[in-house]
């Protein structure tokens, strides 16, 4: 069994704010899901969390986008090719989800929400209120422990997932 089974992070928001689709990927199982597709300059995009993702499983699986069906991350790579076992594998995707879920549950102490976007759209607004804030370092402390979560996830998330992903700058 692969270890995305159970896993969903490409999925979740934890990694990616969107997911590009084409012009030929099906878009009416997404839509009967409660997926999010927007339009942009490039084209649609599927927003994340997708509204598909049900229990870290695809409701659309089959019909899934195009750049869905292709993406293999680096865990799942190495996992594949016999360089790290599938317990090791479900451990590390057991960190990354615990970090995700440390991140939500600052954000909804901090801000009162209970907000379920991507972590990079999180992690803009909070970049946001840093920003706006009179009192920066006082901003900083406030939120100490979740620019810490935030870095935390971000290596993780580099060291194991996405080699290649550029990290975002924190404030």
């Amino acid at each position: 069994m692969s270890i995305c089974v159970g896993c969903g992070i490409c999925c979740d928001g934890t990694m990616y704010p969107n997911v590009t689709l084409t012009p030929d990927d099906p878009q009416s199982g997404l839509l009967q899901v409660g997926a999010a597709i927007t339009s942009s300059e490039i084209g649609l995009r599927l927003t994340q969390p997708c509204g598909a993702l049900h229990d870290r499983r695809c409701a659309v699986y089959d019909e899934r986008p195009s750049l869905c069906r292709s993406y293999r991350c680096d865990l799942l790579k190495a996992t594949e090719a016999g360089k790290v076992s599938t317990g090791e594998a479900k451990r590390t995707i057991a960190v990354a989800i615990r970090l995700r879920d440390e991140i939500r549950h600052l954000l909804q102490q901090d801000t009162e929400t209970t907000d379920e976007r991507s972590l990079e759209s999180l992690r803009e607004r909070l970049r946001e209120g840093f920003e706006s804030a009179n009192d920066q370092a006082a901003f900083q402390r406030q939120h100490a422990e979740l620019f810490a979560r935030l870095a935390d996830i971000q290596h993780h998330l580099h060291s194991h997932f996405e080699k290649t992903a550029p990290s975002p700058a924190s404030p």
